[in-house]
């Protein structure tokens, strides 16, 4: 169901962003989401442009992380990624339904 819905690299970005404890660095997640750098180059310049990541420059790398709305977005995702990946219900074969029949009386009167 998520291919259906999900782009597959731009979710990964996201999803990797959500984890706050590793310094990401755009070539970092392109190699982590299985993308090109070119591409999350991109994608992650038109996420800024939405408000989605900032970036922080330190020296030669430059730093990516979530701002409030992406951390707000990625964790729709994410929960969106759970429950498309839950196991199906299986479905409960239905019961026939059984007429119920009247008990016949043992005392039977002739009219």
């Amino acid at each position: 169901m998520k291919e259906l819905i999900l782009k597959k690299k731009p979710s990964a970005v996201v999803l990797l962003l959500r984890d706050s404890t590793q310094q990401w660095y755009p070539s970092k997640l392109a190699k982590s989401a299985g993308a090109t750098y070119v591409y999350v180059t991109q994608l992650l310049s038109k996420m800024s442009k939405e408000g989605f990541v900032a970036f922080d420059k330190k020296g030669k790398q430059k730093f990516v992380t979530l701002t409030e709305r992406g951390v707000l977005a990625a964790a729709a995702l994410d929960d969106f990624v759970k429950k498309s990946e839950a196991p199906k219900p299986v479905p409960v074969p239905a019961q026939p339904i059984q007429e119920k029949k009247e008990p016949q009386s043992a005392d039977r009167s002739i009219a």
